[in-house]
């Protein structure tokens, strides 16, 4: 019995640190995937290394069920991703994702909600305190805006906006997604009052009017107050602040981090694709990042032909 599960990489738009904290956030599910495959068979090519030692560690969080077929047996796991580790673009949600829905095969109880409970539940080794955005988007597809119910629960809604183009890119990371988020809950301990002021108006932006002409003007402006925002709670690095100043001059509408920040991923918004090869031009040119162009039509993400440089 071969157990296979795919899930996404995720862009996280507006929200972040504020979804954690009881705001909305607004993420994007990426044309990037994680594979995992479970064989009992050792004979099957693994085509690398066996992340069997990996999976062990994460089944225990995904409940007796999980973990009972887990020991059921010896496994041999593949794992493949084209989804770029420790960037802020959802490479252990994606892989959670991908891992609850290969064991979900591999067990009666197959509900979406059971495989998302599972791969939240798992993304506990990587980050603690997961909000549980990334997951979702890592097993959905499309634009979604996240709003907390309570600390378990996240109602999702699609969001409808008129297309733009985006330049995606990934810089180093200076500090981990756990760093930041501690460092979330450190201002919180020292100046509650103007840390939750900031969180709240990080998750307004997040809820988008249906904006169906010149969605990538207002897409810009939010993104450029959401940074000067996640500045101010001291998640940006001057390299991203770099990238970001690059883009905006050579034509960007506006642009921000994405994630958690201290390096990581980012997004600069711009009105169509020649505006936004000009402006991954401007960026790579100038910074060591890998960038990708992305198109929104309104209905979905369409490939463009995108690079990595």
């Amino acid at each position: 019995m071969v157990l296979n599960g795919q899930a996404h990489g995720k862009l996280l738009l507006f929200g972040e640190h504020a979804v954690v904290h009881g705001f909305p956030a607004l993420g994007l599910t990426l044309p990037l995937r994680t594979q995992v495959c479970l064989s009992p068979d050792s004979d099957i090519p693994l085509n690398g290394p066996d992340h069997a030692s990996l999976v062990a560690r994460l089944v225990p969080y995904m409940g007796p069920g999980a973990l009972h077929l887990w020991r059921s047996q010896t496994w041999h796991v593949r794992v493949d991703s084209n989804v770029p580790m420790g960037c802020g673009l959802g490479s252990s949600a994606a892989l959670t994702g991908a891992l609850a829905r290969a064991v979900a095969h591999g067990m009666t109880e197959k509900r979406p909600e059971s495989i998302r409970r599972m791969a939240h539940q798992a993304e506990r080794h990587f980050h603690g305190r997961p909000s549980g955005v990334d997951t979702a988007l890592a097993l959905g597809e499309g634009l979604v805006t996240f709003h907390r119910i309570d600390a378990a629960v996240l109602k999702t809604e699609p969001c409808t906006i008129g297309p733009f183009a985006m330049v995606v890119g990934t810089l180093p990371r200076t500090h981990s997604t756990r760093d930041m988020v501690n460092h979330i809950q450190d201002q919180l301990a020292s100046n509650r009052d103007t840390t939750l002021a900031r969180l709240s108006r990080l998750g307004s932006l997040a809820v988008l009017p249906d904006v169906t002409e010149s969605a990538w003007t207002l897409l810009g402006d939010r993104a450029n107050e959401a940074h000067t925002l996640l500045r101010s709670l001291g998640v940006s690095t001057p390299a991203l602040d770099r990238a970001l100043s690059i883009g905006r001059a050579a034509g960007a509408c506006g642009g921000k981090l994405s994630g958690a920040g201290g390096g990581g991923a980012f997004v600069l918004f711009c009105k169509d694709v020649t505006c936004a090869r000009q402006v991954e031009l401007a960026v790579t040119q100038s910074s060591e990042c890998h960038t990708h162009t992305y198109q929104w039509d309104g209905q979905g993400l369409v490939t463009t032909g995108d690079k990595t440089s």
